[in-house]
């Protein structure tokens, strides 16, 4: 009976249903995408210009190399957040050092999902994001709020600001309004996220605020080093210390 069925009908893998990578690996029209290690690699056989893959940690190499010997000047480089933890900073790194015309587009779905769907290694808050970026070097400019609901439905909103900056502080006055709008159905969440996209090299500003903002960086950078070296965080916002104890 089963020789006698037709044959030719055939299914790639793809996403699951839900997933951000569904949307995430989609890239401006005329642009090319790199893949790397991670379920997000079969967005190389999707109609989405994403193009060969490598090791983990190693994302982004294989433009370093090519990029002298090609008239294209940019590309995107899809990365997951368990290989960013993993081994994919040290990419960035490189990328850095090599002054690579490229952008990184760290793709969270808060899961390991290749080998078993495990959580991943990371739990990032905006702060502690934040302080990553200055610790590389880098600016961002977008700012994306997830919700995930208990049937695994989600939504999502960004806002991008006017110029790329490696300060927390332009970014908690979206995060109110990014869930608001993420969380339509006021239903109860299994995952609230957030994402930085739009990385770009150093930070710029408007001369109009260049001496404030310079302030607050050189604040921040004295922060991060106090953290770093107490091990946790000595150092916070006052919106990060709790509510106060209850009088007595």
């Amino acid at each position: 009976r089963l020789a006698s069925i037709p044959q030719g009908f055939t299914r790639i893998p793809y996403f699951c249903a839900g997933c951000p990578h569904n949307t995430s690996t989609n890239i401006p029209e005329g642009s090319q995408a790199m893949a790397g290690i991670g379920c997000h690699f079969m967005a190389t056989w999707m109609d989405r210009e994403t193009l060969t893959y490598t090791h983990m940690g190693g994302e982004g190499a294989t433009w370093i190399g090519q990029s002298p010997f090609t008239s294209r000047r940019h590309m995107f480089q899809n990365l997951g957040d368990g290989t960013y933890t993993h081994s994919g900073s040290l990419a960035i790194r490189a990328a850095i050092a090599a002054k690579s015309t490229i952008t990184y587009k760290i793709l969270y779905n808060d899961a390991v999902a290749m080998t078993g769907g495990q959580p991943a290694e990371s739990a990032f808050s905006v702060a502690s994001m934040a302080a990553q970026v200055r610790a590389e070097g880098r600016s961002v400019r977008t700012l994306t709020v997830k919700v995930r609901y208990p049937d695994f439905t989600q939504e999502a909103h960004g806002r991008s600001l006017e110029t790329a900056t490696d300060l927390e502080a332009p970014f908690y006055p979206l995060v109110g309004p990014l869930l608001q709008a993420a969380w339509s159905k006021r239903q109860p969440l299994r995952l609230v996220s957030v994402r930085f996209s739009g990385v770009e090299a150093g930070s710029a500003q408007l001369e109009m605020f260049a001496q404030a903002e310079e302030k607050r960086r050189r604040l921040a950078g004295v922060r991060d080093a106090l953290n770093r070296r107490g091990g946790a965080p000595v150092v916070r916002h006052g919106h990060q210390l709790g509510d106060p104890p209850a009088a007595p």
